[in-house]
């Protein structure tokens, strides 16, 4: 299975609890590094666990991505907006009928692509 995001978490108190208003936990982005008010130590570390992350990703197979996989997932997309964007006094019997069967579709879909390849993320279906 391939990801898209590594996460990794750097705390100032490693038994405390996180993620409580005391001790806080934030996404943080390798280029807020410079912006951020932060001790120069953890500036330093946080530096050197993006290189470590960047030379570990770079160790990883990356997948070819599924140009047709990319494409059932727009396509299936616009059927699902479509009928979803029907104005609420034009909807019909039949066209809640519709919009079930696509649903159902295409989580029936989704869930065997997820079992078999993972999440469809842009490394494997592209932007």
């Amino acid at each position: 299975m391939h990801q898209d995001h590594i996460v990794v978490g750097v705390v100032d108190r490693p038994f405390a609890v996180h993620g409580t208003p005391k001790h806080p936990a934030h996404w943080v982005e390798r280029s807020a590094l410079d912006r951020l008010n932060l001790p120069e130590d953890t500036r330093v570390l946080a530096a050197e666990l993006f290189g470590v992350i960047d030379r570990a990703a770079a160790l990883r197979p990356r997948p070819v991505v599924d140009q047709h996989m990319g494409a059932e997932l727009l396509r299936r997309q616009k059927e699902g907006q479509a009928v979803r964007l029907v104005p609420v006094d034009d909807r019909t019997l039949e066209l809640m009928e519709r919009w079930r069967a696509v649903d159902d579709a295409n989580t029936a879909w989704l869930r065997e692509l997820i079992a078999a390849r993972g999440w469809p993320g842009e490394a494997l279906v592209g932007r």
